[in-house]
């Protein structure tokens, strides 16, 4: 994992049925949503909201 200076945190929309979870944004663009590793429909895409 990285270091919390490397990290960002943001809302995000899943890519299938539109849940918001809260996620880490990683270094290199990966989004990983926080104490989950999937959104309760099953799906592991999502989409930061701006």
């Amino acid at each position: 994992m990285s270091s919390p200076e490397e990290q960002q945190r943001a809302p995000a929309l899943c890519k299938e049925c539109d849940s918001v979870y809260t996620v880490r944004i990683l270094a290199g663009g990966e989004i990983e949503p926080i104490g989950t590793t999937a959104c309760s429909c099953g799906s592991e895409e999502f989409e930061v909201v701006d």
